[in-house]
């Protein structure tokens, strides 16, 4: 008889799904114990006129850096594409960028 394990993959499905059910309860729980409105999940809350400019500076800064690194590097060799032109170095440093501002 074969044995029905469950792969890896599988269970970090099964992780990730268990994860975002606690943090969905998490939220739901807290916002009606503490009767706090829903925010929007894209909502732009700038504080002035200076953040909200910085902010789209960095935008702007990041999608250009993704178009020219992958410009860059779609024209090397596949073994010898720059690490720090890679579209996910880049957006996890526009996210601490982003959240820092």
């Amino acid at each position: 008889m074969y044995s029905i394990e469950p792969t890896l993959g599988l269970r970090f499905i099964s992780l990730l799904a268990i994860i975002l059910l606690f943090w969905i309860s998490f939220n739901t729980i807290m916002r009606k114990w503490l009767k706090v409105k829903k925010k929007k999940l894209f909502s732009y809350n700038h504080v002035n006129e200076k953040h909200k400019k910085m902010d789209w500076t960095i935008r702007i800064i990041t999608i250009a850096s993704i178009l020219i690194g992958f410009i860059i590097n779609i024209s090397r060799d596949s073994t010898d594409w720059f690490w720090f032109l890679q579209s996910w170095v880049i957006l996890f440093i526009f996210i601490v960028v982003s959240e820092t501002v």
